[in-house]
């Protein structure tokens, strides 16, 4: 028992050494453990993978106070999270909703997939021995590199046999769904669009947003009329992406249109609005060390404290 335990912790030593860290797959079962420590009046956070690594959850908990959640999904947008959360009668917390031109539809394919991660979630969690597993392989996962599927004993031998030894990544997911995106000089965001690319691009109808508006305000009418807040959050993009929504999504009159909503705000994180400048790993996600000053500036913006217009270097 002590010989085994002793190869464990070499074993984790080692992989640490090389780079390598704890991370929770972000599963269907770890959405549904979070959605269901969801209090009547906690903060919510619904987007894409663009909301878990731009909002740092331990600095939003410690500048309010506030029970905080992250329901967002990859690769979907807030229709899903927003729908669930509306349909139950106890909620009268705040959603931070993710908006971005590409995830803004509530009725895609894209969105039918979420509402599917979510039912796989419930049923997966239907008892209470399901949930007590995946809590403790969450929670094992979250602090052992060795849970990472990589690293298991198999899938090392197989890299080794053919010459593809595992290499350090990118993310990190935390039990409480928190991403952590980290630079990698090999990775870039997709190239800045030419002007004939932008000028072809297909573009929103001012008709088309209004409506999407419209349906939103409707949508979300229960959960205001409970005392629910809304509040519309975009995610900070740059390079090809950024110039790419730019084209195709009017900021300024969407952003007004949803802080029309009753009991809605739009933040504005456009740099031109006074908001500091934060880059991105790839165009579209915050790195990890930049979360917590994005999360300050944007609180700092909801009049929650005060702003410091610097990141966490000083710059």
């Amino acid at each position: 028992m002590l010989l085994s335990a002793g190869i464990l912790v070499a074993l984790e030593i080692q992989w640490r050494t090389l780079g390598f860290f704890p991370t929770v797959p972000d599963t269907p079962e770890i959405w549904a453990l979070e959605r269901a420590a969801v209090q009547p009046e906690s903060t919510v956070f619904a987007g894409s993978s663009m909301t878990q690594a731009a909002i740092d959850l331990e600095t939003w908990r410690r500048e309010t106070g506030e029970d905080v959640r992250q329901l967002s999904i990859v690769g979907s947008s807030i229709g899903p999270t927003l729908i669930d959360l509306i349909d139950d009668p106890d909620f009268r917390g705040t959603i931070v909703a993710e908006y971005i031109a590409s995830l803004f539809a509530l009725d895609t394919a894209t969105q039918k997939s979420a509402r599917r991660f979510i039912e796989r979630g419930r049923r997966a969690l239907a008892g209470p021995a399901e949930t007590i597993e995946a809590q403790l392989t969450a929670g094992l996962r979250a602090r052992a590199t060795l849970g990472r599927a990589e690293l298991s004993p198999l899938e090392v031998y197989r890299g080794f046999l053919e010459a593809d030894r595992p290499r350090p990544g990118r993310f990190r997911m935390g039990a409480d769904r928190q991403l952590s995106v980290f630079f990698d000089p090999a990775v870039s965001g997709p190239p800045m669009p030419t002007e004939a690319e932008l000028e072809n691009a297909p573009r929103y109808s001012r008709e088309e947003l209004l409506e999407r508006v419209a349906r939103l305000e409707t949508l979300t009418a229960p959960l205001r009329a409970r005392g629910g807040r809304l509040i519309f959050l975009r995610p900070p993009t740059t390079g090809g992406i950024r110039a790419r929504e730019d084209a195709v999504f009017p900021d300024d009159e969407i952003l007004a249109a949803l802080g029309n909503i009753p009991g809605a705000i739009a933040v504005d994180t456009r740099p031109r609005s006074g908001f500091p400048s934060f880059d991105t790993v790839d165009g579209s996600h915050l790195a990890a060390k930049d979360a917590p000053a994005f999360t300050r500036e944007v609180l700092a913006r909801l009049g929650r404290r005060p702003s410091t217009g610097v990141h966490d270097d000083g710059s």
